[in-house]
């Protein structure tokens, strides 16, 4: 019987996916930053560097836990380091090792979260129309009730100023006539 060799092998640890080893592979580019980076000699460093990837939950693939593996192990027997300060190495299954159980969870939670927020944008966009509505209804009874000229009134107020010119012409030919 042949042994078949995992297309999708790193660090000695056989991925189901190209997607998994491409995330394994961008984490371990991240370990071999850190290690460069990260002063071993110096525990503090170790510590506030561990305790910030752990709480931002950077790594996620067996590379990734290896090397938290390796810092919490170095940070708990470490003497100037009180191990309660050490944070545990929180463990999130794979795309692959979700159950049922859990997606249909997680999608019912997403369901109805946005439908909550469905919900929360129909109320402002209805009281959003119902204020437009009232400043409109306002704006037009202040254009009717106003004695300026608007778009509203501006025949109305022309032909009374054309009415008013032509029988102050009348009343001025009669005075002339008289006269």
């Amino acid at each position: 019987m042949t042994e078949r060799k995992n297309e999708f092998e790193l660090e000695g640890f056989a991925f189901c996916s190209k997607q998994d080893m491409l995330v394994a592979e961008n984490e371990l580019k991240g370990v071999e930053y850190l290690k460069k980076k990260t002063n071993m000699k110096n525990p503090k460093s170790v510590l506030v560097v561990y305790n910030k990837i752990v709480a931002e939950g950077l790594f996620h693939t067996p590379i990734g836990m290896k090397y938290l593996i390796e810092l919490q192990k170095y940070l708990l027997e470490n003497k100037e380091i009180d191990n309660n300060s050490v944070s545990q190495i929180p463990v999130e299954p794979l795309h692959e090792g979700v159950s049922k159980k859990n997606i249909v969870d997680k999608i019912a939670m997403v369901f109805s979260n946005s439908k909550k927020a469905y919900r929360e944008r129909l109320k402002i966009a209805l009281l959003t129309n119902v204020i437009l509505v009232l400043v409109i209804v306002g704006m037009i009874i202040i254009a009717k009730t106003s004695n300026q000229v608007n778009i509203l009134n501006y025949e109305e107020k022309l032909i009374d100023k054309y009415a008013s010119w032509e029988q102050d012409l009348t009343e001025r030919e009669n005075k002339l006539k008289e006269k």
